[in-house]
């Protein structure tokens, strides 16, 4: 499973680029005690999506799962408002039904499990993908509120997790791949949203910008459908 023993290795597995250092987000990953196997990569893999804001996998090539948009054209543009050292390129981000999200059902996606463990994986990253990008923006646009989103990503988290639950066991990648959505979730939940709110910044994000906060922008595509995330809108 291991697809590095770095974080480093792990992103350039997935021919991306980082948004943040591994310095400023690998206490997340330690929170949720992403531990284990071979060079302890489930720390790794932890540490790369939180460097990238995604859960991200491939079954054989990347982007074999699907196109996911990466943050940099929502979350990147707000945190480069907000004068934060980052380089970022544009990355269009499917926008249809987003005024919709305030009233979106909790997340509502199919329960049954899937019967391949590269399936389960793709499922998973291309949902939270498609949650990730409409959250983004839905709180840019003040469509929701910050306790709002906090409710909504935890609700998604669950459903996620009970999918990952169907193939995770002792170190294997499902189990892997729960560390990193919760690592991503408290992370979001402490830091990102409230950077993403109009006359709001996140204390965590103000600290992470006093030394060098990223490098770049995601490169992974051009954007998962909304439609792909089914029950949310």
């Amino acid at each position: 499973m291991a697809l590095g023993c770095t974080s480093d290795a792990v992103i350039a597995s997935w021919q991306a680029v980082p948004v943040f250092d591994e310095q400023a987000v690998s206490v997340y990953a330690d929170r949720v005690g992403a531990q284990g196997g071979d060079c302890n990569w489930v720390r790794a893999l932890a540490i790369a999506s939180l460097r990238v804001n995604r859960l991200m996998y491939f079954k054989r090539t990347p982007g074999d799962c699907g196109t996911a948009s990466g943050p940099s054209g929502n979350l990147g543009a707000a945190l480069a408002q907000k004068g934060l050292q980052i380089g970022l390129n544009a990355v269009p981000v499917i926008g249809e039904a987003l005024s919709a999200i305030v009233n979106f059902l909790p997340f509502a996606h199919h329960t049954q499990a899937v019967a391949n463990e590269q399936g389960t994986l793709c499922d998973v990253v291309m949902n939270y993908a498609g949650f990730a990008d409409a959250i983004e923006q839905a709180l840019q646009n003040r469509q929701l509120g910050l306790q709002d989103a906090a409710t909504k990503v935890d609700q998604l988290e669950a459903q996620l997790q009970q999918e990952l639950d169907t193939i995770a066991k002792p170190i294997n990648a499902g189990y892997g791949y729960k560390k990193c959505l919760s690592a991503l979730v408290l992370f979001n939940k402490e830091a990102v949203y409230a950077s993403l709110v109009p006359g709001a910044i996140s204390g965590v994000i103000k600290d992470l910008t006093g030394s060098k906060v990223g490098v770049g922008a995601v490169a992974v595509g051009a954007g998962v459908g909304l439609a792909k995330v089914a029950g949310i809108f």
